[in-house]
């Protein structure tokens, strides 16, 4: 299995091409993600957090607020997001699965010893096609 940071390739249907033929000839399982969790600034961020002292911190607060519009504008070959996963949420789509800030507030919970999340909170608009479903805009609050 191989995980590759997104994007895998160029949206030409020339680099798509390619890539799908090379995974073709393969038995290797091919992930395409975005972890936030490996950037610098995220690393810097821990270091920083895990070295306050006495000032270290004592709980962590999330509050997410999103949408697609944005992530349509940012992938401009898209006409909507039926065009990709972004529609299907069981494929990791929808406005808080295209989304990694719940992951990385995990991340940082864990990294940090803040504990389990202890209060969730979510106002979600869910939209059916006939393929499946999606959350079109979500807000998230969570609290360590």
């Amino acid at each position: 299995m191989i995980l590759i940071e997104k994007p895998l390739a160029h949206p030409s249907s020339t680099d798509i091409e390619a890539s799908s033929r090379l995974h073709q000839k393969s038995d290797t399982r091919v992930l395409v993600g975005y972890n936030q969790r490996l950037k610098p600034n995220t690393q810097h961020f821990v270091h920083l957090a895990q070295n306050l002292g006495p000032r270290r911190a004592t709980w962590l607060k999330l509050q997410h607020a999103g949408e697609l519009d944005g992530i349509l504008k940012a992938h401009f070959w898209m006409k909507s997001e039926r065009d990709s996963y972004l529609a299907f949420t069981d494929q990791g789509g929808g406005s808080a699965g295209a989304q990694p800030r719940l992951n990385l507030f995990l991340y940082f919970a864990e990294v940090l010893d803040q504990g389990r999340v202890t209060e969730v909170a979510a106002d979600i608009e869910w939209v059916s096609h006939e393929d499946g479903r999606y959350d079109r805009d979500s807000a998230l609050s969570s609290h360590s």
